[in-house]
Formats: structure tokens, C-alpha cells, sequence
């Protein structure tokens, strides 16, 4: 796994955790 796919993964994975975060 690259440096940059790790990235995005990691981006989308704190992303999904903040959404879960807001919701009720």
C-alpha cells in the first residue's frame, strides 16, 4: 500500500468516524 492510498484511506476513515460522530 502506497504513502497516498494510505492517506486517502486514513481521510476517509476519520471522515466516516466524524459523520457517525454527528449523527443522533
Amino acid at each position: 500500500i502506497s504513502a497516498s492510498e494510505r492517506k486517502k484511506i486514513t481521510s476517509i476513515i476519520e471522515d466516516s468516524s466524524i459523520y457517525n460522530e454527528q449523527d443522533p
